[in-house]
């Protein structure tokens, strides 16, 4: 089920209790064969979907919470990367209601989820394809920002940038109104998210980091109950809180990610070639493993030469178009020659 890099990934998990770092690509296909093998076999039942997903479901929740505390870059990587996944596997063995939960004060369901941690863990890719099953909705405050969050991931940003702000006082609920004042304090933030990614600011990543982090603040309070013998009591509200976590951490980690921020290659005027990151970063924002490795590789340089043999679906297109900025950049001109032409009609 998995190449040996993302085998390797995988196994460079915290330490947790119980787990067996080691063998963890073989449990997680062992469940997902599982899960098949009771659907074909037509015994998928609510009861059979739990057995088989009781231990993944504690180990993907687990490493939610290690990946957005660690300062580890490595392990907080791998802790989102198997996390996304086991929120993966869940949404394939859910039930399809399960698996359509919507956002609420007390939980961030699956998709969302996994779609932002594999995002943090630089798999944009597969943060894509979870952030597909996000609803696009845009009726309530919360399904306003979760739809927000699946085109930021998608790069969608022209129709992020259609979804408003509902009113300030829809409900008169205290606990409703709190929650609203949250999910917008967060939609603010994937807001100034987005314009980073589109320009590269530092400013505007400043801005999304503490609307994140004033939000994470806000939704927790701390209370001491006298009638308890004067213990300690962590109240609020939980959906919120651990967004606001992995939409903080994503704002960290999504430098590395963003085709804005990309250095110029050796001898590109800087100018130019921000010009033209910003031009690339509109609708293909994202980085992905494979073309960081090609970067990384001075791929990009003047005066380099390269076959690139990435499997489908993989991300030759952005590297190509990197490449011929690159070179547009340096006032060279480009040929591109194409084998049939149904790959350029």
């Amino acid at each position: 089920m998995f190449d040996e890099a993302t085998a390797a990934l995988i196994r460079g998990v915290p330490e947790l209790s119980g787990l067996d770092a080691e063998r963890l690509p073989e449990l997680l296909t062992r469940i997902y064969t599982d899960f098949v093998e009771l659907r074909l076999n037509h015994r998928l039942t609510p009861i059979t979907a739990l057995e088989v997903t009781e231990t993944l479901r504690r180990l993907t929740l687990s490493l939610q919470l290690l990946a957005v505390r660690l300062e580890d870059v490595e392990r907080a990587t791998a802790a989102a990367f198997v996390a996304a996944t086991g929120h993966q596997l869940l949404q394939r063995v859910m039930a399809d209601e399960e698996a359509a939960r919507p956002l609420t004060r007390r939980e961030v369901p699956s998709h969302l989820a996994g779609a932002l941690l594999f995002s943090i863990a630089g798999y944009a890719s597969d943060a894509t394809s979870l952030a597909a099953l996000i609803p696009a909705e845009i009726d309530t405050e919360a399904s306003r920002l979760q739809t927000a969050i699946a085109h930021l991931l998608s790069g969608k940003f022209i129709a992020l940038d259609s979804i408003v702000n509902g009113a300030n006082n829809e409900s008169d609920d205290v606990e409703d109104r709190a929650t609203n004042a949250l999910w917008r304090e967060l939609l603010d933030g994937v807001r100034e998210l987005t314009i980073f990614l589109r320009t590269g600011s530092d400013a505007a990543r400043e801005t999304a980091r503490r609307a994140f982090s004033n939000a994470r603040q806000r939704s927790v309070a701390v209370v001491r109950l006298e009638e308890l013998a004067g213990k300690i009591v962590h109240a609020g509200f939980s959906g919120p809180h651990h967004l606001a976590g992995l939409l903080l951490k994503l704002t960290d980690r999504i430098g590395g990610s963003a085709a804005s921020t990309l250095q110029p290659p050796n001898g590109v005027d800087p100018g130019k070639w921000a010009a033209w990151a910003t031009h690339i970063a509109a609708t293909r924002p994202f980085l992905w493993p494979s073309h960081r490795n090609a970067i990384d590789a001075g791929y990009l340089n003047n005066g380099i030469s390269a076959v690139v043999t990435f499997p489908t679906g993989t991300g030759k297109s952005v590297i190509a178009e990197l490449k011929i900025a690159s070179a547009l950049a340096c006032g060279r001109k480009v040929v591109v020659i194409a084998p049939t032409r149904a790959l350029v009609a």
